[in-house]
């Protein structure tokens, strides 16, 4: 039975109503994942400036890197289900 096996994660990303008042895209991002070991929710806040039109990608690559971060520190030795459970009895 996995630590996490009862969890739910979830996430949700919208465009804020200045951004439709500007006819901008959503420029926010955020991304969700349940392991075996642990869950985990990243976000990321666009920049908002008209001048800053690469920054829903920013976002977006922001939270993929953050997850992939953490994915990489837990696969790491030591860091299993079984270790979290004994550390948190």
């Amino acid at each position: 039975m996995g630590l996490m096996e009862n969890w739910i994660v979830a996430n949700r990303h919208v465009i804020g109503t200045s951004h439709i008042a500007r006819k901008q895209p959503c420029e926010d991002y955020s991304l969700s994942c349940r392991e075996d070991a642990f869950a985990l929710a990243v976000i990321s806040d666009g920049h908002g400036d008209p001048a800053c039109f690469r920054s829903g990608t920013g976002a977006r690559l922001a939270c993929e890197a953050a997850l992939a971060a953490v994915r990489v520190f837990a696969g790491t030795e030591g860091f299993t289900a079984d270790a979290m459970r004994a550390e948190w009895e």
